[in-house]
């Protein structure tokens, strides 16, 4: 199951739930219990592939290795 961030309407506040993929997208917020949404966040998908040092060179072509 993944963490959701929510964020609170209200006051701001900030925290993750641990939920299912189907499960309500509003919450009521830890703080103060006004409504909180799901905040979209990027997803780090590399799957353990990293850019070499070579990569970084100027006008160098972008190669990728295995992290181990």
């Amino acid at each position: 199951m993944p963490f959701y961030l929510y964020v609170c309407r209200q006051c701001g506040h900030q925290f993750e739930i641990r939920q299912s993929y189907d499960a309500p997208t509003g919450m009521r917020c830890p703080n103060c219990e006004g409504v909180a949404g799901r905040k979209i966040t990027p997803v780090n998908n590399t799957f353990g592939w990293r850019l070499t040092e070579k990569s970084h060179e100027p006008y160098a072509k972008d190669e990728i290795e295995r992290a181990v």
